[in-house]
């Protein structure tokens, strides 16, 4: 008999993995990609996905994904998606989306966060990577090898636009540049009076 495919959707918060899960959910279960839901579906079927951010919820909780198997392998063929984005952008976004309690909490967060990626990593299931930045700037192509991944055909490509650039717009970066900038060339053109 086969079993269902059951795909968990993990990665650090602020890292794509929403935006992952409610893709899958749409190309497997049918689950219209606006829908309200964000975090668990499932199909008559048995197909699931499950979308967790690592860590997850107000008092900031990790998945225990030893927990997972025991749970659902014995009725479900489990896969795993695990989901990038620039490390340094899903931290600012976190400090300030949470109300984490500062750079050294979330990053104690983005170290545990890897950890569990690498434990997945080095399970015996089917475990795929999406990148954010790669999935925005490839689109449609990149979104068809994570179907293959997910062994469903579509023709599915939601509107994507780049998050990152407005995390370095609020991060002050562009402004900060061109400071640097001036101030070089200021400094360039002084030394070469001198």
């Amino acid at each position: 008999m086969v079993k269902p495919k059951f795909f968990f959707v993990i990665g650090p918060e602020s890292s794509g993995s929403t935006l992952t899960a409610r893709i899958c959910a749409q190309v497997l279960l049918g689950v219209p990609f606006d829908s309200e839901r964000s975090e668990e579906w499932e199909d008559d079927k048995g197909n699931r996905v499950w979308h967790v951010s690592l860590p997850s919820g107000p008092e900031a909780t990790f998945a225990d994904v030893n927990q997972w198997v025991r749970d659902y392998s014995d009725t479900h063929d489990l896969h795993f998606i695990l989901t990038t984005r620039d490390i340094t952008l899903s931290e600012y976004s976190r400090r300030g989306r949470f109300m984490r309690r500062g750079s050294y909490e979330v990053k104690r967060h983005s170290d545990r966060a890897r950890d569990i990626m690498l434990q997945v990593m080095s399970m015996d299931y089917p475990w795929y990577i999406s990148s954010y930045e790669t999935m925005i700037y490839l689109g449609k192509p990149y979104l068809d090898l994570l179907y293959e991944f997910m062994g469903v055909e579509s023709d599915f490509m939601p509107s994507l636009r780049d998050g990152n650039l407005k995390r370095i717009q609020s991060m002050g970066l562009v402004d900060n540049l061109k400071r640097t900038m001036r101030r070089t060339l200021f400094n360039v053109r002084t030394r070469d009076k001198i």
